[in-house]
């Protein structure tokens, strides 16, 4: 057996506190056992979020199927086979980003944007890999005890059989969720151990209200009688680019993160403005060869759009930020995350699971000032496209449209300037 990691890499997630309560464990004689009932609703919430926030963006979501839910107690982790609970990491695998944005008028939300990964390494061919054939529940829990000392803890393992459907693929697996012993708060730790679909547990966390979203509010920059503008409406938009990468434990190939985004500035008529950021490519990934334990890694981001009502001395600012993280972690069995906090043009990193490698990338931009129109304008010079809300200036809306494209344009008859805009099509 070759000591090649042949491309092998699995998906972090932190140990967190699940939103079960202590009486979600029943007590039967000296030990402690997760009620069925509270187990089998933490596993479908987890994966109904995931699929619902995968969906937000506009796209197409991922769709799962959950069977065969089967608890193993700790009593009987040194008859049970750890690769009968789990799938190792390798074939066809879905990455899953988290992208928070916070944008005015707007409000904060969530999307998850998932991608395949095709034909990734599989992990059981490893030296390290082939251990776990024959090995006990018992003994690959001890042996990450060693690196994550709350696996200790762990009373019960819950297995289920996984299908998971995305953009006409579809990929059959089993994944787990490691229950501890209650925290003092009375709350449960968890962990879950799904080798394929990342985002799982971080779905799990997610508030209701943010993984999708918000109704738009008017636009501060939308200008109800544009014949009173005082600004030239109109965009300009800056691209910026970095990647990181590492490459301690590889004999070739690396580790690393790369990302590319879009600053769109907005001048409306009335002198507001906004600056938007855009996400154009982003990834967080391993490749080559390594030598070291499963590469775990973790990935996030956050997005920040700025505005203000007057722009005709200073603009706003947004930030973009992508968090990834690596760990080399035994049978890819511990926990990491990482967190990204954009807002206004500053961005945050926080981590979990002590990572070995951080390969995190941020941007920010502050837009220039808006033009103002002159006491006797051009009307040559006023072209501006400008969105503009149903039922506002007589544009009205129909079929659910929240926002329209509206072109604008300037022409005099004598000594008369007009102004004239006309919706073109919906926006969203």
């Amino acid at each position: 057996m070759s000591c090649l990691m042949r491309r092998v890499s699995c998906w972090g997630t932190a140990l967190v506190l699940a939103c079960l309560s202590a009486a979600a464990y029943a007590r039967t004689g000296p030990g402690l056992e997760l009620k069925p009932a509270a187990q089998e609703r933490t596993i479908h919430q987890a994966y109904a979020n995931l699929a619902k926030a995968t969906a937000s963006g506009g796209g197409q979501g991922l769709r799962f199927e959950i069977a065969n839910l089967r608890t193993i107690p700790a009593d009987q982790f040194q008859k049970t086979f750890w690769l009968d609970l789990v799938t190792m990491p390798g074939g066809d695998m879905v990455d899953v980003v988290r992208e928070a944005t916070q944008k005015a008028g707007v409000g904060d939300f969530v999307v998850y944007r998932p991608k395949w990964r095709l034909a990734a390494g599989e992990y059981l061919l490893t030296t390290e890999g082939s251990r776990l054939n024959g090995m006990r529940v018992d003994q690959v829990l001890a042996e990450v005890a060693r690196e994550t000392p709350a696996l200790r803890d762990v009373v019960a393992i819950t297995s289920y059989d996984v299908i998971v459907r995305y953009q006409e693929r579809s990929r059959s697996y089993r994944a787990a969720v490691q229950w501890l012993k209650p925290a003092g708060s009375g709350k449960i730790p968890l962990l879950f151990v799904d080798n394929v679909t990342q985002g799982v547990e971080e779905a799990l966390r997610e508030r209701p209200d943010t993984a999708r979203p918000a109704r738009p509010q008017k636009s501060a920059f939308l200008d109800d009688k544009v014949y009173g503008a005082t600004c030239y409406a109109g965009s300009t938009t800056q691209h910026h680019s970095n990647s990181i990468s590492g490459v301690d434990g590889h004999y070739f190939g690396s580790h690393s993160a790369s990302a590319d985004v879009d600053f769109t500035c907005t001048c409306g008529a009335d002198c507001s403005e906004t600056c938007d950021v855009n996400f154009t490519g982003q990834s967080c990934e391993e490749t080559g060869e390594h030598f070291d334990s499963c590469h775990k890694m973790a990935t996030s981001a956050s997005l920040s759009a700025g505005s203000t009502s007057d722009a005709r001395s200073t603009g706003p600012g947004c930030a973009v930020g992508l968090g990834c993280v690596k760990k080399s972690c035994l049978f890819c069995n511990c926990g990491l995350g990482i967190s990204v906090n954009a807002s206004g043009v500053n961005v945050s990193f926080a981590s979990s699971g002590d990572p070995d490698w951080s390969g995190n990338i941020s941007f920010n931009h502050t837009c220039g000032s808006c033009r103002e129109v002159s006491s006797n304008p051009d009307p040559r010079e006023y072209h501006p496209d400008v969105e503009q809300p149903p039922n506002v200036g007589g544009a009205g809306g129909y079929d659910g449209c929240h926002y329209w494209h509206t072109s604008c344009f300037g022409y005099n008859a004598g000594s008369t300037y007009y102004y004239e805009c006309h919706p073109d099509y919906c926006l969203w």
